[in-house]
């Protein structure tokens, strides 16, 4: 079917651009569309999802083998190196996978917004960016060569800050979205110098073409650059150590924007770039797989201790999706490419989940605290049970699509043989216990217990917001079964796109050993995944009325571990710090520079001009007889000038004659 479909794949990014389009047309007609904006960015969406998952089926059921490329506009050389660059789709089982989670999630995303954003004053704004920011994705998804994933990256980065401050007469959402666009532009810079090399390097930017090519390029360091500098753009756009501190203030923005931007969007790019971008990674110098490791693990670790002690619902959940991240990144940069793909699906599902379950919540009580919404399970069953199964998941509980990936993940560490990666396996098992933790922690704060005076009036959300929640519960708890059982998927993934026997750190490395290795590291995670379970229940659930453990501020080495995991290990202090006593005496002394020597050279000329023109006005008398004795005395100069040397030779001669001296 996918071969009859290609004349209509155009649709897939362009519906939602061309809604985009149609809403701001209106709006400047003077028709503001209002709720039927959001109608009409469903229908866009639901394009664009349904041809997704029409794809999905066809490349899963091996309709179409190998990858399909509609090549929309081709720009070959015309002499000189064979440099060629096209525009088109490319659809393969990566993109496939991957598109169908997008187009499903923003499909029911958009369905939910339709309650959430009821009466918003700025429903046409919200609606046209939403539909940009989907369309931008799944651009980036499908795209076919570099050069277009960055055009489609840098308008996430617009629609990213639009959406943030969606509530622009908040300052604290204005902050929030010149945060967010600021710091993502530092890894946008390394993206954008990475093509440069790329394109220097292959003379192209598609990447069937530099997939095929790269197996030649003997310079593994030239390609540990490339894969690096692609990271970087990695780091950024997927918000990790060190650039992780504009996602948790991105919850300035309406909750179903957070949801797109955790599960759907934005920051699962950075992991489909790496992805994309694997075979690069595979044949460049180890220290490139290595430094994603690394990073992965750390930011894993580190995002979800400070999960820990905030109250604020959706910065729990964005310090989470830091972390599950991290998980991804871990993952590809133990070569467990499977793995962290396998993770990035699970998590899109559960994750969508968490924040459109936060978001009814927030909805019922008007608050973002959890300390005052205790109970709202006895009067939100369907959401406290959905939000319960994604809790579940997110923890790793066996069978749930979490305890898939999260145990494939750390199996693929332990087996793996990349440097130390005994330590990167204990950050991924500790983490574990920490997710486990703070998502139960979550959960009993939320719904269990007496209701709160705040939550007492609380009511079920409209089924535009419920069913969403309700429906994604399935793949929440299912979608790791699916894909193992079902689709296959480390087969559908690693043999497909040319990754089996390619991964740089070969799992199975421990031989013999490594089955039974493989099941006592799966059952480890089991446990730990528990024993956070139970030390939230000991904590928040049986002895519910100790609900507040801010007094731990005030114990010792347990409250300067509070403060710092409060204040975010001080980051944010450190980067306004360096700003404030490096970057802003270094703009004044250049403004400076430019004001006084820059300006000032160029101002100078223009004032001598001036001034000599205003000397030169003084001649302009109108007396007509001045004006002949100048055109006179220009003759006369004109003459003596022309003719110097040949006055000056007569006077020579007229000296020698008459006084006896001369030249």
């Amino acid at each position: 079917m996918l071969e009859h479909l290609l004349y209509l794949t155009w649709l897939i990014p362009f519906a939602p651009f061309l809604v985009f389009g149609f809403i701001y047309l209106m709006a400047a007609l003077g028709w503001n569309l209002g709720q039927a904006a959001g109608h009409l960015s469903l229908i866009g969406v639901g394009i664009s999802a349904l041809l997704s998952v029409v794809i999905f089926a066809d490349v899963s059921s091996g309709v179409a083998l190998g990858p399909i490329e509609v090549v929309w506009v081709s720009f070959p050389s015309s002499g000189g190196p064979p440099l060629q660059y096209t525009m088109g789709l490319q659809f393969d089982h990566l993109s496939a996978l991957v598109g169908m989670v997008v187009g499903i999630l923003s499909f029911l995303i958009t369905l939910y917004s339709l309650g959430y954003m009821r009466g918003d004053v700025g429903l046409h704004r919200y609606y046209a960016h939403i539909s940009l920011f989907i369309g931008a994705m799944l651009g980036l998804v499908y795209s076919n060569n570099y050069l277009m994933m960055f055009i489609m990256w840098e308008l996430m980065g617009l629609c990213s800050y639009l959406l943030i401050g969606h509530y622009n007469h908040k300052p604290e959402a204005a902050a929030a979205a010149k945060k967010a666009f600021l710091v993502t532009r530092i890894g946008d810079v390394s993206f954008l110098i990475g093509l440069v090399v790329i394109w220097n390097t292959f003379g192209t930017f598609q990447f069937s073409a530099i997939e095929q090519a790269v197996g030649g390029i003997k310079d593994t360091m030239l390609l540990a650059h490339i894969a690096l500098l692609l990271f970087g753009g990695a780091v950024g756009k997927s918000a990790q150590f060190p650039l992780h501190v504009w996602l948790p203030d991105a919850m300035e923005g309406p909750t179903p924007v957070s949801a797109l931007i955790h599960a759907a969007t934005m920051v699962k790019a950075g992991v489909f770039l790496v992805a994309r971008s694997y075979p690069l990674f595979v044949h460049a110098d180890p220290i490139a797989l290595t430094t994603v490791a690394w990073v992965g693990g750390f930011t894993a670790i580190f995002a979800a201790s400070m999960a820990l002690v905030f109250f604020d619902i959706k910065r729990v959940l964005a310090y989470s999706t830091l972390s599950q991240l991290g998980y991804m990144f871990l993952a590809l940069g133990v070569g467990g490419y499977s793995a962290g793909i396998f993770h990035l699906m699970n998590h899109a599902f559960f994750k969508a989940l968490l924040f459109m379950g936060a978001g009814a919540c927030i909805h019922a009580v008007h608050s973002n605290d959890m300390r005052q919404m205790g109970g709202l399970f006895k009067k939100m069953r369907w959401t406290g049970l959905a939000m319960l199964i994604a809790t579940l998941s997110i923890s790793g509980l066996p069978l749930l699509s979490g305890w898939w990936s999260k145990d494939e993940i750390l199996t693929d560490v332990l087996l793996s043989g990349v440097w130390h990666a005994d330590i990167l396996y204990f950050f991924g098992l500790f983490t574990a216990v920490l997710t486990a933790f703070y998502m139960f922690r979550l959960w009993f704060l939320t719904f269990w217990g007496t209701p709160s005076h705040h939550a007492e009036h609380a009511v079920e959300a409209p089924p535009t917001m419920v069913v969403p929640v309700v429906l994604l519960a399935i793949p929440a708890a299912l979608s790791g079964l699916l894909a193992v059982y079902v689709l296959d998927l480390p087969d559908f993934l690693e043999a497909s796109e040319g990754m089996a026997g390619e991964l740089f750190f070969q799992l199975g490395a421990f031989g013999l050993g490594s089955v039974s290795l493989e099941l006592a590291g799966q059952a480890l995670g089991s446990v730990m995944a528990l024993l956070g379970l139970y030390i939230a229940w000991v904590m928040y659930g049986r002895r519910y009325g100790k609900r507040n453990v801010e007094y731990l501020k005030d114990l010792g080495w347990a409250g300067v571990l509070y403060r710092t995991l409060w204040n975010r290990y001080y980051i944010d202090q450190l980067y306004v710090g360096f700003c404030t006593m490096v970057i802003v005496p270094f703009v004044r002394l250049q403004a400076r520079f430019d004001q006084g020597g820059i300006d000032g050279l160029v101002n100078g000329i223009a004032s001598a001009a001036f001034a000599l023109g205003a000397s030169l006005r003084r001649l302009q008398t109108g007396i007509v007889s001045h004006y002949a004795a100048m055109i006179v005395l220009g003759i006369v100069l004109i003459a003596v000038v022309g003719n110097a040397q040949t006055l000056a030779g007569f006077l020579d001669e007229l000296a020698r004659q008459n006084f006896g001296y001369g030249g």
